[in-house]
């Protein structure tokens, strides 16, 4: 018996989802939820990979395979996909993992540095979402025009840096710190 997700009017099998990411080599399991966000449905898909992987690299194969409709708004990492008894995917374990992912360490990290959580308190700020994973990217969170010029202005005044545009597109918020912190440092 296949389940169904509405998500933005359209009927969703997450069973699609998960089959795409598993034929990717090292992802071991596959799960997806609708999660809310504002109010809104939106697919959140969990993995289990041998190895760290990127959510960039992740969400290009998957546009790839799907309509951009049924590619997750979230991708995140996990070390092993929880089952129930009768071993199907525990979604009420899922939801809690949704609900505490706090985005900074879906995949091992080592402790993230004061400027690092500032600005990922200020992209969730601006974003309005609840969790950045190192692997999102800005305009797959619901970023716009509006809002990358907002956290520039923002960064420029609270961390005396202005990043370019090109450092908003198709780059994982780690390369956003990665190039963020580069800047700091050519200022030193």
């Amino acid at each position: 018996m296949s389940r169904q997700l509405e998500i933005k009017a359209y009927s969703v099998q997450p069973e699609e989802i998960e089959q795409a990411l598993l034929q990717l080599p090292g992802i071991t399991g596959a799960a997806v939820i609708a999660g809310m966000v504002h109010g809104e449905a939106r697919l959140v898909a969990f993995y289990a990979a041998v190895s760290c992987q990127s959510c960039l690299t992740l969400k290009g194969w998957l546009r790839k395979k799907l309509p951009e409709y049924m590619v997750p708004y979230k991708l995140i990492q996990v070390s092993a996909i929880p089952f129930t008894a009768n071993g199907m995917a525990d979604e009420a374990a899922l939801y809690m993992l949704w609900e505490k992912n706090d985005g900074l360490a879906t995949c091992a990290r080592k402790r993230a540095s004061i400027l690092e959580v500032a600005i990922a308190e200020l992209w969730k700020e601006e974003l309005g979402v609840t969790g950045i994973s190192a692997g999102d990217s800005f305009f797959d969170m619901g970023g716009n025009s509006l809002l990358l010029h907002r956290i520039s202005a923002r960064m420029k005044t609270e961390f005396g840096i202005q990043p370019d545009f090109s450092d908003f597109l198709n780059q994982t918020f780690s390369q956003f710190l990665h190039n963020c912190t580069a800047k700091i440092l050519e200022t030193v």
